[in-house]
């Protein structure tokens, strides 16, 4: 039985754990060019905008919104909440997103 393909994967598993723990950008390790960092203040304004789209049910926006949230790096304290909300967004889940979005300010 050759194990040669399944250490790779489990290896380049780790590759991408570990560079987040170095501080290094995923993105760079796959290939992709690096992404941009969104300034605290612009991403708490881009869910300023989501709480506004999506307290009026307009889940198409706050897609555009999260979508372009996407063409940027999340800093590391706001992307557990981005993960969540986008998650949120897409199941369209107004109150967890408006739960999640509630103590932004």
């Amino acid at each position: 039985m050759q194990r040669t393909p399944f250490l790779l994967e489990k290896y380049r598993s780790y590759l991408t754990k570990l560079s987040l723990l170095a501080g290094e950008k995923h993105s760079v390790i796959k290939g992709e060019p690096a992404k941009k960092m969104i300034s605290e203040q612009k991403i708490k304004e881009a869910f300023s905008a989501i709480k506004d789209v999506v307290s009026a049910f307009d889940f198409d926006t706050a897609d555009a919104i999260i979508e372009e949230l996407d063409s940027f790096e999340i800093p590391y304290d706001f992307l557990e909440t981005f993960t969540n909300v986008k998650k949120a967004v897409r199941d369209v889940d107004a109150s967890g997103v408006l739960e999640l979005l509630g103590e932004i300010n």
